[in-house]
């Protein structure tokens, strides 16, 4: 009888330190997966600062080329007002993949849609593709502004 008792009594311990454990290792698993959030957040906005200083960037070259055009008339007024529209266009796309980061952070903070680990994989994808797409859309600006520095040097040699 002792004998059994013992034994449920090991059990029970068992069974304490089991579940313990469990909750141990489930507590930890949700700080992880917070501390992700978090950075993934942390990231989300300085994507958002990032395409902020890409529309700032875009509307000084727009300004810039609209000078040029007022200034040098003939043949590269066609050009200069080509390049002014793409700066135009690639300002707008910052805007809107501004305004898509900040849908994305409000998704990150909806607990109940992130409890999916499928979901939390498809959201690291999107934010991968958005940081494409944004060091993509950098790299185009800044060809736009050497093309406008290259444009202004070659209209003030005449």
């Amino acid at each position: 009888m002792k004998r059994k008792s013992s034994i449920a009594g090991i059990a029970a311990v068992l069974v304490v330190i089991g579940t313990g454990s469990f909750a141990i290792a489930q507590h930890k698993m949700q700080h992880q997966q917070q501390v992700g959030m978090q950075n993934q957040m942390s990231q989300m906005h300085g994507m958002m600062d990032h395409m902020t200083q890409m529309m700032t960037r875009s509307h000084d070259l727009s300004q810039m080329l609209g000078q040029m055009m007022e200034t040098h008339h003939g043949q590269m007024e066609g050009q200069m007002h080509t390049m002014q529209q793409m700066s135009e266009s690639i300002g707008s796309m910052a805007e809107q993949m501004k305004a898509n980061m900040a849908r994305y952070d409000q998704m990150l903070q909806d607990k109940n849609m992130m409890k999916s680990h499928d979901m939390q994989e498809h959201m690291q994808s999107f934010r991968g593709h958005m940081e494409a797409m944004a060091k993509q859309m950098d790299e185009a600006l800044g060809n736009l502004e050497s093309m406008t520095k290259t444009l202004e040097q070659d209209n003030s040699k005449k």
